[in-house]
């Protein structure tokens, strides 16, 4: 009897055993599931993350380079209206704007008041190929530098500098800064009959509109050119030249 009863016991127990093995590996393979489902997250999540960075450097490095393309494209539009400003130079006054037509200087465009066009209409009507233009008072008032202006204004065209053969004599302004004792000087060497002046670095510019005012228009009479006196004058010694 107590033999038949170990026995059963015995088979009870391993038919429990074979229950429970299914139920572990169940267990086991949910455990692994769930494991591998946490760490395909976790990848999932770092690559996510690793994309978002990587978009993000992406974004500031198109950022930065379309920041750089528009200053360079700043950079060459100042730049090209620089060159536009320095290829051309305003000039108020009838006597100053004749002296400039007589001597085949290029005038661009001339504003003319009503007043200027009933004062100066002969001349005008004789330079017709100049294109003018009408304006009020206020607009020429804004446009001149004069407290009073005249009533006409020219648009000039710079001419380029043709490097001068030195002959004859030459007047050099080193650093004179007063523009109106620079354009008496200019005006003092056209009546003495000279041939040409040199401005050098930090002398006033010719163009500026006091300058062109107090030369009188005796920059059209002879060669005013702006050069470095340091590169000229050795240049004028070896012609002879006494400096």
């Amino acid at each position: 009897m107590n033999l038949k009863s170990n026995i059963l016991k015995i088979g009870v127990v391993i038919a429990l055993i074979f229950m429970l093995i299914p139920v572990i590996a169940a267990e086991d393979v949910d455990d692994s599931a769930v494991a591998d489902a946490v760490n395909d997250d976790v990848v999932s999540e770092d690559i996510t993350q690793d994309d978002d960075e990587l978009s993000d450097d992406a974004d500031e490095d198109l950022e930065e380079d379309d920041d750089e393309n528009l200053e360079e494209e700043y950079e060459e539009e100042i730049s090209q209206l620089d060159d536009e400003e320095k290829a051309e130079y305003l000039l108020e006054g009838f006597h100053l704007i004749e002296e400039a037509a007589s001597s085949d200087a290029e005038i661009k465009e001339l504003f003319v008041t009503q007043r200027g066009m009933k004062e100066w209409g002969d001349w005008l009507a004789v330079n017709k190929e100049i294109s003018t233009f009408l304006v009020s008072d206020e607009v020429m008032t804004a446009m001149s530098d004069l407290p009073t202006p005249q009533g006409i204004l020219a648009v000039m065209t710079l001419t380029s500098e043709d490097t001068p053969d030195f002959s004859g004599g030459w007047l050099l302004l080193d650093n004179v800064q007063d523009p109106g004792n620079v354009g008496t000087m200019i005006r003092t060497a056209d009546a003495f009959g000279m041939a040409g002046v040199l401005l050098g670095k930090g002398t006033a510019d010719i163009y500026s509109t006091t300058v062109l005012r107090s030369m009188q228009g005796s920059n059209y009479h002879l060669p005013v050119l702006q050069k470095d006196l340091s590169e000229v004058i050795p240049v004028m010694k070896g012609k002879g030249f006494t400096v």
